[in-house]
């Protein structure tokens, strides 16, 4: 008994991952060949990390056999995260998560297989929803909402089957209306003729 114990141990401590390779961005050896990412010239599995001049971490990017595979995490110079994307295989998969200076949450996008599903959101930095928008085989699909910085709906319409837009589409002016103070001139034939 004692034998198939000792067995155990040593197959799982001989079968445990061996840690990742960290590789700095910058290594001279480390570059793309046909779209994957490769040391010299062998595909490069392990995490590659970008610093900034003060030798700040501002990301760590995962890879499998030269493709993003895992979470990439991004960093402000401060130390708080900028953002979370999950990569499988080179493909965006699963919830990208993205955070303003402060920390408020910024987006939240969701991928399978590299399209876009389900419901993205995006947010102003004061936590008030700046968008709203579906997907469906990677397309937009359904409902679809935006919002001025003041709260106000800025467009708000469905997209069909068809592909066609149902709703409020939004404005696009050339004159900034996010203000109510600002009074904006009728266009006229007289104004029209002036130009």
């Amino acid at each position: 008994m004692r034998g198939v114990f000792v067995i155990i141990v040593f197959l799982l401590v001989a079968c445990s991952a061996t840690p990742e390779m960290e590789v700095a961005a910058e290594h001279p050896g480390l570059g793309y060949q046909n779209g994957v990412l490769c040391l010299d010239s062998i595909p490069f599995t392990g995490i590659v990390l970008e610093h900034n001049e003060s030798n700040i971490l501002l990301t760590k990017t995962p890879y499998k056999n030269g493709q993003e595979h895992g979470v990439k995490i991004a960093y402000y110079s401060d130390g708080h995260v900028r953002y979370y994307r999950n990569y499988s295989n080179g493909e965006k998969d699963g919830v990208h998560q993205g955070f303003y200076p402060g920390g408020a949450k910024k987006f939240e996008y969701r991928f399978k297989k590299g399209e876009n599903i389900g419901t993205h959101y995006d947010w102003f930095e004061n936590g008030q929803l700046a968008k709203l928008t579906n997907f469906k085989d990677g397309k937009p699909f359904g409902e679809q909402k935006m919002w001025r910085s003041d709260g106000k709906i800025r467009s708000n319409y469905v997209i069909r089957e068809d592909g066609r837009r149902y709703g409020l589409v939004g404005l696009k002016r050339c004159k900034n209306i996010d203000t109510e103070e600002e009074e904006i001139e009728p266009l006229t034939a007289a104004i029209y003729d002036q130009n």
